[in-house]
């Protein structure tokens, strides 16, 4: 069963789940792919990134950067890149954006260390590699929040199982639901 973001009202929230509504994808498992993504711009270079690949295994790679992504916004407040790579209708990637910018906007921070999406595997609708569903572990570090005006909210660092939906949509890949398997 999937719980929804609903256990995500307090500021302890961006620790507590990555997650949204959706439907059962049935995960499978392959070789986690060895390069790394970054939280570099798309590359303009002849080769492409793992995660700019139309492959299963590039969205898995995807998957990565996504997380990578998601944690320099959180650094930083910077939210421009994080909308880019999140389709419009990704509630889990919506609430992440709502939650960032309304620590920041007020003046606050958020610290912790990367996210890290790891062991992650894939699968797909037979005959339709366009949709993937990438599972894997989070390993989300300790965070600490701090609202202008406000104690500081800590909450300890947790590993959790998470199902990425990714759509190759325009030439790219985007995250269209987030789901925190439960």
């Amino acid at each position: 069963m999937r719980r929804t973001i609903g256990t995500l009202a307090s500021g302890l929230a961006l620790v507590a789940a990555l997650s949204a509504c959706g439907g059962d994808p049935a995960p499978r498992f392959e070789a986690e792919p060895s390069a790394e993504p970054t939280t570099a711009s798309p590359s303009a270079s002849a080769e492409p990134e793992p995660w700019e690949e139309r492959t299963p295994e590039g969205a898995v790679a995807f998957a990565k950067y996504w997380t990578a992504t998601f944690s320099e916004a959180f650094k930083t407040g910077e939210t421009t890149a994080l909308d880019e790579i999140s389709a419009k209708q990704c509630e889990g990637c919506n609430f992440f954006v709502a939650l960032i910018r309304e620590v920041y906007d007020g003046g606050g921070s958020i610290d912790g260390d990367a996210w890290q999406f790891v062991n992650a595997g894939w699968s797909s609708p037979k005959g339709n590699e366009s949709i993937v569903a990438v599972t894997g572990t989070m390993r989300i570090p300790a965070q600490t929040i701090r609202r202008s005006g406000e104690e500081a909210s800590e909450a300890a660092p947790l590993t959790e199982r998470y199902i990425f939906t990714v759509s190759w949509t325009e030439g790219r890949w985007q995250t269209t639901e987030l789901v925190r398997e439960a």
